[in-house]
């Protein structure tokens, strides 16, 4: 094949795929009109994201934190304790 993984080269297709369809869909919708009030709303955007982003490093303790729910995975599977991999440590001075 062409590529080292198919499952990621598709991930990366619909990726792009999403990415055009919102290009195309901004295209379509803005005129020079709109435009202004569009990049303003983008700009206010990625303002409010980047605060936040310092705001958590300086403060994590004001958010909540980051849990992420493990899929269900059967009993019958052989392999690793994935409780007991939960419960540890993932690398020294990491915090959860």
């Amino acid at each position: 094949t062409w590529t080292e993984s198919s499952e990621r080269t598709w991930v990366e297709l619909s990726r792009l795929i999403g990415y055009a369809g919102f290009v195309v869909i901004a295209w379509s919708a803005l005129n020079r009109y709109t435009f202004r009030a569009a990049a303003s709303g983008v700009s206010v955007a990625a303002v409010v994201v980047c605060v936040l982003s310092i705001a958590s490093r300086l403060d994590p303790a004001s958010f909540p934190p980051n849990v992420m729910r493990r899929p269900h995975v059967p009993r019958t599977l052989v392999g690793p304790d994935l409780d007991q991999i939960a419960r540890s440590e993932p690398c020294p001075g990491c915090h959860r």
